[in-house]
């Protein structure tokens, strides 16, 4: 994507289906009080952002649902023509409108098969899945799915969304940090997953007495490719999930999830200057003082830091970034986290 030319995001559905809030709460932060008060859109609506740590601006072109509107968006190829994404957005409680949809859905289709341009990504929003209404909505979605991603492609990624929850934002989230692949810097893997896969290693009493036997570095090196391809191959089974964490967007203005329930992050990581990541993690190993103690003195914590390190670095080189340069680790420097540096790729 040049850097100069914006980047054009268009978000299309019925009426009242639920575009334009989902816009205002992400891009404004607006609360659920000024939401529910919101207008439809007369015909379109398009507004420019500028958002931190993204060099591009962002064109989001929102267009009204109302039968006269979607009449007068067809004829107008070009509003298609150059976008980057678009997001259909579809009312999941509003089953009877599905044919509807499907029908405009199609003929945007259509005008994107016929630009010269690239295809742009595509983004599915199951909108208005309310958690009061989760439930009964619960038994419509198998239906809504097997009518609209047959439709866009099994390569659309699609969504649960409600303004009365933070899957919205989230939804957003995904589709910027999709667009903008340098903005994936919030590693959300549980640590307790992580935690198991040293256990699974370390535990092995083999694997240990082989570890503190350590006097070259031919095993090490196998070792640490093992972990290398675990954190590559994490990534692809969507163990993990990467999200923009872009100022106080990633809040949802909505909290109704327990604090206590939230899963632990692996690692957290700070955009610093010059396009360098700032990775914090907790020492796997640390969560487990007992197993920590049969490897410890045989083994130099060095080697147990390169192992951790490696992990990084497989999902480092599934997203495309540089391997992470060790700057300090509580095995090493008994600091509070382990820190990693990791320049993004140009």
């Amino acid at each position: 994507m040049n850097d100069e030319i914006p980047a054009k995001i268009v978000i299309v559905g019925l009426a009242a289906a639920g575009k334009s809030s989902i816009l205002r709460q992400f891009f404004n932060q607006w609360n659920i009080t000024t939401l529910q008060k919101i207008s439809p859109t007369v015909l379109i609506d398009m507004n420019q952002y500028k958002l931190p740590h993204i060099k591009k601006n962002i064109v989001v072109w929102d267009l009204g649902g109302q039968k006269a509107f979607i009449k007068s968006h067809l004829q107008r190829k070009s509003l298609f023509k150059t976008a980057h994404a678009v997001i259909f957005v579809v009312d999941i409680s509003k089953k009877e409108l599905f044919n509807d949809a499907v029908r405009y859905f199609s003929e945007i289709l259509q005008l994107l098969e016929e630009r010269d341009h690239p295809q742009p990504k595509k983004f599915l929003f199951f909108h208005k899945f309310d958690p009061e209404k989760a439930f009964e909505l619960s038994f419509t979605l198998p239906m809504a799915v097997n009518t609209f991603l047959p439709l866009l492609g099994r390569e659309t990624t699609y969504f649960v969304t409600s303004i009365y929850s933070d899957t919205a934002v989230k939804a957003m989230l995904y589709v910027l940090a999709d667009l903008f692949p340098e903005l994936m810097f919030q590693l959300s893997l549980e640590e307790e997953l992580v935690t198991s896969l040293y256990e699974e290693l370390l535990n092995n009493e083999n694997l240990q007495q082989k570890i503190k036997q350590l006097s070259h570095n031919a095993l090490l090196s196998k070792i640490t490719a093992g972990f290398r391809l675990i954190g590559y191959n994490l990534v692809d089974v969507e163990k993990i999930k990467w999200l923009s964490e872009i100022s106080s967007m990633a809040k949802s203005p909505v909290k109704n999830e327990d604090s206590s329930q939230k899963k632990k992050n692996f690692c957290k990581a700070i955009l610093k200057k010059d396009e360098v990541l700032e990775l914090n993690i907790k020492c796997p190993l640390l969560q487990n003082k007992e197993m920590l103690n049969t490897l410890l003195p045989s083994v130099e914590p060095h080697i147990l830091c390169q192992i951790t390190r490696s992990l990084l670095n497989g999902i480092c080189e599934n997203l495309k970034l540089d391997y992470a340069q060790q700057v300090q680790t509580m095995l090493l420097d008994d600091s509070e986290l382990c820190k990693f540096y990791v320049r993004l790729q140009k």
